[in-house]
């Protein structure tokens, strides 16, 4: 596009300077009608727009004008005292038409009135060079960021890296230079991009999310914590923030394990029990029973055998337990001697609470042979049905449990009661 002259008639040696300013700008100019249709650019607009003669500027940038209308801006710049109008941080997908790599820049309008024509005025300063090339202004900042243990990163509105720090060199065994400008896409692979495609939607739509997200290494599994935050703009771009959680999570789960679980048995704990027993009560379950049964032999072989033998009891009796009921029963060691059972779909309360108590002393041998000794093995049950409409907490029906295990003990042990309340 050729320039046009708008300025009043100078001498043509100063006209020359001036055009010669101008084209060496290294940012773009332009000068358009009310309307949008340019009217002149400089070199740089030209080489990078391939902007034809009055064509219209609104063309060159959709997504800025489909927010806001020319109209829009010209009135801002009407009522506002200042005669600049500033876009900042614009990302216009429009910018990589013509063989661009880069499309991060601000663009500033003002008004210019040259003989009686009133025109607009736009300077678009490109930033994503600065921002790819890795120009930081705060070194001390640049360090800190670098040597965080988390994945740090600005991403545009098409998903392209446009900041990254170190860590992303270590995670992903390759140079920032491969990191920045390239699609997260590219980073991570097809699938898993599509994959998490619907976090990254969610972002762009000003939500910050947080999720765990498996990444494969070779043969190795990583699991990191990824939290997305929209960016500043309002331009769709976001932030990741991503930490590596692979022995975090093991080791929560490994406390979760211990916090819920009888080490010596492997049954679940007395906590995780009632926990699972509120949860059900809340629930209103109306199909449940509970039993609490009392190892019988337990005090005779700690006295007579040692505890070795008495834990290896309590081991069998465990495993033995486990095996007799079905695989959703909540068994559990609720301490000492004592073991729960949390029941559900019982559609003949008595008769299926009487089956399975018959199920676990017929399970049970009169002995057990542990290490040479001959251990009495013989346990005491108690069973209730819980009936939801006598809104009991989880406490109260753990002790008319209790109550019927303890009926069995003073009539000789080795047998089951059932409490019913129907």
């Amino acid at each position: 596009m050729n320039n046009v002259e708008l300025t009043p008639p100078i001498p043509h040696d100063q006209a020359q300077l001036v055009a010669q300013i101008v084209n060496q700008c290294p940012s773009s100019i332009a000068v358009t009608h009310l309307d949008g249709s340019l009217v002149f650019c400089n070199q740089k607009f030209a080489r990078t727009f391939h902007a034809q003669a009055e064509e219209s500027i609104v063309d060159l940038f959709p997504s800025t004008f489909a927010q806001f209308s020319l109209d829009h801006f010209i009135e801002r710049l009407e009522k506002d005292s200042n005669p600049i109008h500033v876009i900042e941080n614009h990302a216009d997908s429009e910018y990589l038409r013509h063989g661009q790599t880069h499309d991060w820049c601000v663009i500033k309008i003002s008004r210019l009135k040259i003989q009686g024509n009133a025109l607009l005025l736009f300077f678009i300063e490109d930033l994503t060079s600065s921002v790819v090339n890795n120009l930081r202004v705060n070194i001390k900042l640049e360090t800190i960021v670098d040597h965080l243990p988390v994945l740090i990163a600005h991403v545009d509105h098409q998903d392209r890296y446009i900041f990254a720090n170190r860590t992303y060199e270590k995670f992903f065994d390759r140079p920032l230079s491969e990191v920045i400008g390239k699609r997260v896409e590219e980073l991570i692979g097809t699938d898993a991009y599509l994959e998490r495609k619907p976090f990254l939607s969610r972002v762009k739509m000003g939500e910050s999310v947080v999720f765990d997200n498996a990444f494969f290494f070779g043969d190795e599994i990583r699991l990191l914590q990824l939290k997305l935050v929209p960016g500043e703009s309002g331009l769709q771009d976001y932030y990741i923030f991503a930490q590596d959680v692979t022995e975090l999570r093991s080791f929560q789960k490994k406390l979760e394990y211990r916090a819920y679980h009888d080490s010596l048995t492997g049954l679940t704990n007395r906590t995780f029990f009632v926990r699972a027993l509120r949860q059900a009560l809340e629930s209103k379950q109306a199909d449940l029973g509970l039993l609490f049964i009392d190892v019988d032999g337990l005090k005779v072989a700690n006295d007579k055998f040692g505890h070795d033998i008495g834990d290896e009891l309590l081991k069998r009796f465990a495993h033995l337990l486990k095996n007799t009921l079905r695989p959703n029963d909540v068994v559990s060691r609720l301490a000492g001697d004592e073991f729960t059972v949390l029941l559900a779909n019982l559609d003949e309360p008595e008769k299926n609470l009487i089956d399975i108590c018959e199920r676990i002393q017929a399970t049970l041998p009169v002995a057990m042979q542990i290490e040479g000794n001959c251990v009495p093995c013989s346990c005491s049950i108690g069973a209730t049905y819980i009936n939801i409409e006598a809104n009991y907490d989880e406490e109260k029906w753990l002790a008319i449990a209790d109550t019927a295990m303890y009926r069995v003990k003073r009539q000789g042990k080795g047998g089951f009661n059932i409490h019913l309340d129907l």
